[in-house]
């Protein structure tokens, strides 16, 4: 049932992440939000009121990119109908030993799930994980939920394509140009203007047909958007690295 409902939870807010408008005012360390409780949203055979969720911050709401975490949070709680007391938020938490102390105490509080939103905070929130079994804690941008297999700790984000669509992004425009800087650091699998379906189908069936993996692959975003072809190899192999320790597509 926990699962059934943290899924029900990762939803709401990676949807209303994309669409999240609203203001949020600021406050002490630990706050809970205050949207008003809604009737018609979730699923009618959860009783939600057993639930308690916490959110872990970087940054206040003075920082865009965790406003956007924050407004979902809000429009997730007032979906699902759950009261002020049954939603905390904490920031801003350092990717530091600071998000452990924070997951570590909303398992204390009693929530039940636990989201962190930036990268920096993975560890630290899979550490928690495995104090905390019974709680779910899902971690915004992260990799490891797919090679720590841990069973309470998952990795989450929206559909960033949508987003950079909505941003005037579409992708790379067509160019009849060859590149000649410097040779390639590594070979690059990058995609432009595609879904997240289309890219996982992508990736699926070229797996099947057995072709040499390609360790370095990206996504354009309004960032490297703007990045040579050098720069945007040179950053893949360097996040590469930091990341896996063998090659894989």
């Amino acid at each position: 049932m926990c699962k059934k409902i943290f899924a029900l939870c990762l939803a709401a807010i990676m949807v209303c992440s994309i669409f999240a408008l609203a203001g949020c005012k600021g406050g002490d360390t630990t706050n809970t939000t205050d949207a008003t409780k809604s009737t018609d949203g979730g699923d009618a055979t959860v009783d939600y009121s057993k639930i308690k969720i916490g959110f872990i911050f970087l940054h206040d709401d003075k920082s865009t990119y965790d406003l956007n975490f924050m407004n979902a949070a809000k429009a997730a709680q007032e979906k699902l109908g759950l009261s002020d007391d049954q939603v905390i938020f904490k920031y801003p938490v350092d990717e530091s030993s600071a998000c452990y102390d924070a997951a570590a105490d909303l398992a204390d509080q009693g929530c039940n799930i636990v989201f962190a939103d930036s990268f920096g905070h993975e560890p630290f929130i899979l550490q928690a994980a495995k104090e905390f079994p019974d709680v779910q804690f899902c971690h915004a941008t992260g990799t490891k939920a797919h090679t720590e297999k841990v069973a309470n700790f998952h990795n989450a984000f929206a559909s960033i394509y949508e987003g950079r669509y909505l941003a005037g992004v579409a992708g790379f425009a067509r160019k009849n140009a060859v590149y000649l800087g410097n040779e390639l650091p590594a070979e690059m699998l990058v995609f432009s203007g595609m879904t997240s379906e289309q890219i996982d189908l992508f990736l699926a069936e070229y797996r099947k047909m057995g072709i040499s993996p390609i360790a370095c692959k990206a996504v354009i975003t309004p960032v490297n958007i703007f990045w040579d072809a050098g720069n945007l190899a040179e950053e893949l192999l360097k996040e590469h690295h930091q990341l896996h320790k063998d090659p894989g597509i």
